[in-house]
């Protein structure tokens, strides 16, 4: 996945181009989505050979600034009625 940060005029723009199957499939998910969520947290890779996400704010001594992901956390899921 290429990915941009775009600011101009006061707008800021994350761009998400797709490489591969596997990414394309993830971008519908973000278009088709019912609604997100900005968090922050901390998102990294294990020794055992996965990412993982976490609430911590300090890894393993990397500064608070270096570690904080942001995280948009989709929501695709119908909407309720009522």
């Amino acid at each position: 996945m290429k990915c941009s940060l775009w600011i101009e005029d006061g707008i800021t723009q994350v761009v998400l181009t797709p490489e591969t199957k596997a990414e394309k499939a993830a971008l519908e998910t973000v278009r088709e989505a019912s609604s997100f969520n900005v968090k922050r947290g901390t998102f990294y890779e294990c020794r055992g050979g996965w990412v993982r996400g976490s609430v911590y704010q300090q890894l393993h001594g990397v500064p608070v600034d270096d570690a904080v992901s942001t995280i948009l956390v989709l929501d695709s899921r119908p909407k309720a009625e009522g």
